[in-house]
């Protein structure tokens, strides 16, 4: 057989896969195996003469007499692998090798070549080889490795595991099995142990290089600790919201900045595995938001006070600093800003009464939904309708919850101050009931996200109804706050004022016509039965009517803005 081209023999692999489920106690174990074997191919004849301008086979078994000439001769092994895995919730191994199939030559046959390389070849009965320029003869490696790692402990905020790897590599010689003549002025050996006998032709130019290889074996064990990252979202949420209520605008800035670059550059899986942390990303993070923050801060005291204008304000700032894409980060800020003009609406029509509980609830429902999905879209352009129908729901609740906690906002108001003004200590209600609402509003925030953790919730769904009840929070529920302070310092004014003159009738009606009051202000902010949202209106025309009635000075909208003046007593009530 002869060929001015070359001959190529790769031999066949054959793949077989299986998978099976094992029942377990707490779930299924899924075991997976996977493996290819290599079979080569067989090339006998009684004499054969074999002239290639290249030769290359893989596994190949060559037997007979004759001759093999070739300029180039290469003779590698096949490669048999093996792959198998087991999975459960607690454990995790997998383990790989992979092993040489050897070829062979046989019998009485003489192999002459410019250049040679055999690998792993097991060589029989009387072969010979002559390499005009090179011959090598090579060992094939011999892998295995395994992965483990198991569960150590487990819960809502963490996952603590051991890992233990091991790697080993040998290597297979060439094999000699009686005689192998060789003639060549430059051979290069490579094995592991002693090198095969060979008989070698003598020559006046001949040089000879050996690489002994030495196997080896690594092994490693380690502990991780890994936070899961809807636990890293609670984290967020709270130092996000609590930094604005427990410390002045600068001061919460550098806060949440640092809580959020620690938090997103491993500092928790640092701290737990006694790690050193990053300390530079940290920086670089932080310098970033503070850099957002702080020119944010200084433009709000120059431009103007305008949602427009704060869409385009903070679009700039986030192109600049974290180099955003123009087009979504004004899409993003300018959705941001037209939720929080919305929600403000909402809450306004429901104060006014040109709206229902339930109209009122719904509207803010459906204002977290669509901000939600668009913020999808702008985002990622797929829309995850459960996740945005859970922001609506985590809206309403934490809108609610929030206003329950205004039933007793009374015992958190200032006393009023002797020598003080009436108007200043009506400011300091207000601003006291505020501070109060801002510490409400962390506070639902936090629990709203710490509840969706604990229900099995992932970060984006905690991010998606944080952003959403934030935003019902900040522009409907404070919004109410200082009608309902209002009522309450009023309503303590002119029960003081009548217990002082003697009228402790009029005075105990002054407590039922202020509970009254506070409890409409209540209902009309999101609290109360629908019975009484549907007389809201004739509710408190009934109060004002009754005001009337307990003093000869009419009561308007402005009265808290005026200093007190005591009314004279009122005898024979």
């Amino acid at each position: 057989m002869s060929s001015e081209l070359g001959f190529i023999d790769l031999g066949l692999s054959t793949q077989i896969q299986e998978r099976l489920v094992k029942p377990g106690k707490k779930s299924d174990e899924v075991y997976c195996g996977a493996s290819s074997i290599f079979h080569g191919s067989n090339i006998r004849a009684g004499h054969m003469d074999i002239r290639a301008q290249s030769f290359a086979s893989q596994g190949c078994h060559i037997e007979g007499s004759g001759s093999i000439t070739a300029r180039a001769l290469q003779h590698r092994p096949g490669v048999n692998t093996f792959l198998e895995s087991s999975t459960s919730p607690y454990l995790q191994e997998t383990r790989q090798s992979s092993a040489p199939v050897p070829g062979s030559l046989c019998g009485d046959l003489k192999v002459n070549m410019g250049q040679g390389s055999f690998q792993a070849t097991e060589f029989r009965s009387g072969v010979s080889l002559r390499a005009a320029e090179k011959l090598q003869l090579l060992a094939a490696p011999v892998q295995d490795s395994y992965h483990k790692t198991q569960v150590l402990k487990k819960n809502i905020a963490r996952v603590k595991t051991q890992s233990l790897a091991g790697q080993g590599l040998s290597y297979r010689n060439c094999g000699v099995h009686g005689v192998l003549r060789v003639d060549t002025p430059l051979l290069e050996m490579s094995a592991q142990g002693a090198p095969p006998a060979l008989e070698i032709a003598p020559r006046e130019s001949f040089c000879q290089v050996l690489q002994v290889l030495e196997p080896c074996t690594q092994e490693e064990k380690y502990i991780s600790t890994q936070f899961k990252p809807a636990f890293k979202a609670v984290l967020g949420v709270g130092i996000t919201a609590l930094s604005a209520v427990l410390a002045p605008p600068l001061v919460g800035s550098v806060i949440a900045a640092s809580g959020h670059a620690f938090i997103q550059n491993s500092g928790l899986e640092c701290l737990a595995d006694h790690r050193h942390i990053q300390f530079k990303a940290m920086l670089k993070d932080v310098g970033k938001s503070l850099a957002v923050s702080g020119a944010g801060l200084a433009l709000g005291q120059v431009l103007p006070d305008h949602r427009a204008i704060h869409a385009v304000k903070n679009t700039a700032l986030n192109c600049a600093v974290y180099q955003a894409d123009p087009l979504k980060a004004l899409a993003g800020q300018g959705l941001v800003q037209v939720s929080g003009f919305l929600a403000g609406q909402i809450g306004l029509e429901y104060q006014s009464k040109e709206i229902n509980f339930l109209e009122h609830k719904l509207l803010h429902g459906a204002l977290s939904l669509a901000s939600t999905l668009s913020l999808q879209a702008i985002n990622s352009g797929h829309l995850d309708w459960s996740k945005a129908f859970l922001a609506a729901g985590a809206t309403m609740a934490a809108e609610s919850g929030a206003e329950l906690v205004m039933e007793n906002v009374k015992q958190f108001l200032p006393k009023q101050l002797p020598q003080e003004p009436w108007s200043d200590y009506v400011a300091r209600c207000q601003e006291a009931g505020l501070e109060l609402g801002r510490r409400t509003q962390a506070c639902i925030r936090v629990l709203t996200a710490t509840g969706l953790c604990l229900a099995g919730k992932d970060s984006g769904d905690i991010t998606a109804c944080d952003t959403a009840s934030a935003n019902a929070l900040e522009h409907n529920f404070l919004a109410s706050i200082p009608a309902i302070v209002l009522d309450v310092v009023q309503g303590a004014k002119d029960i003081k004022e009548n217990l002082e003159a003697g009228n402790y009738w009029t005075a105990g009606g002054h407590a039922a016509l202020t509970a009254g009051s506070v409890a409409l202000d209540l209902a009309s902010s999101g609290l109360g039965t629908q019975g009484l949202k549907a007389g809201a209106r004739a509710a408190k025309a009934g109060v004002r009517l009754a005001k009337k009635a307990f003093s000869k000075e009419q009561k308007g909208p402005n009265t808290l803005m005026k200093t007190g003046v005591k009314r004279a007593a009122k005898k024979g009530c």
